[in-house]
């Protein structure tokens, strides 16, 4: 129910609502680089003034009565038709480590994933895919997205109604298993040096000129039934270079890094 003041009526002015259903994997204010951590599934909106044709011989809801009768005149109801078996608007909680996690190249990203399939249908296996997407911002856009790595597993599928399983999965994004992939942003190097795959950079921008690059891993669950199917999940992540490490004075032989590793829940 809107109510809707009476300078709309007067200014003539139009009145819609609107409804979204996503799925939600991270706090809004905790996106970084460009990044959102939020999936739209369902986008629609409708007027509320003036009124939907469809609203004006609809009977009302009993909640819909009741603010009428409180609120008066300038009280207008509307619906929203949701397409059959459309899908719900969720959250996933993160752990604490979660968003925009900091992976250095050459480090293993490990996922954590968790499957409870209260559906009618049996799921077959399981993809894990790492996307490396570069949106080219100079004087004409364009992007490129390539897989740097991936994994295939059937291991404890098939997965039955009613079935779940918990299984951590390792990838590792290596330039040296994606040399021949055109459109793969890679880092500056020097003469004769090589290079790695692009390092996220610390300006998400795209109002700036240059590359803006983004990683994602993908979790893709194969699905059997009377339709068959995938469900897919996606979370992002940071992939740079490492700080420098500078020895320490008391100890010169002291050359171990620090490595960082966070579960990406799915």
């Amino acid at each position: 129910m809107v109510v809707i003041d009476d300078t709309i009526f007067q200014e003539g002015r139009s009145v819609c609502v609107s409804l979204l259903a996503a799925f939600c994997y991270g706090r809004e204010d905790l996106d970084v680089l460009g990044l959102q951590f939020r999936k739209d599934l369902f986008y629609t909106s409708v007027y509320v003034f003036p009124p939907d044709p469809s609203f004006v011989s609809r009977k009302l809801t009993r909640l819909q009565e009741r603010l009428k009768k409180k609120l008066g005149d300038n009280a207008y109801p509307f619906w929203f038709e949701l397409p059959p078996y459309s899908a719900s608007s969720v959250t996933l909680q993160p752990t604490p480590d979660d968003n925009g996690k900091l992976y250095y190249h050459g480090e293993s990203i490990f996922v954590n994933v968790y499957i409870q399939n209260n559906s009618n249908k049996t799921v077959k296996k399981i993809k894990i895919i790492v996307l490396q997407r570069a949106d080219i911002c100079l004087f004409t856009t364009a992007t490129y997205q390539c897989e740097v790595a991936k994994l295939e597993s059937s291991e404890g599928f098939p997965l039955s109604t009613g079935g779940t399983l918990t299984k951590v999965y390792s990838v590792c994004p290596l330039l040296s298993n994606n040399r021949d992939k055109r459109g793969l942003a890679l880092d500056g190097k020097l003469k004769h040096e090589d290079t790695n795959l692009a390092s996220v950079g610390s300006d998400g921008n795209r109002e700036n000129l240059g590359i803006v690059v983004q990683y994602r891993v993908k979790v893709r669950l194969s699905l059997s039934g009377p339709l068959n199917g995938e469900l897919c999940g996606e979370l992002p992540f940071i992939l740079t270079r490492p700080e420098p490490i500078e020895p320490c004075p008391s100890d010169p032989k002291n050359t171990a890094e620090e490595q960082a590793i966070l579960h990406v829940c799915v």
